[in-house]
């Protein structure tokens, strides 16, 4: 796990949320040769969070998320 992950962990337990850019998840959020959203995808579900990728975002959530429509 990379510095940077350790970032977005900390922020969606002070927040409930994290939002990063995709270009930089994929840049950042890999270690050794793993993809970064690989990485992240496979922390949140350590954690039971939940990744979504909307566009060139990828957003985290830590509680239960319902979509509306």
């Amino acid at each position: 796990m990379s510095a940077w992950t350790s970032q977005i962990w900390g922020a969606v337990e002070r927040n409930g949320i994290a939002r990063r850019y995709y270009g930089n998840v994929q840049k950042y959020g890999g270690w050794f040769l793993k993809d970064g959203l690989a990485e992240l995808v496979d922390g949140a579900k350590r954690r039971r969070y939940h990744v979504v990728r909307m566009g060139k975002q990828v957003v985290v959530f830590k509680d239960v998320i319902e979509v509306l429509c």
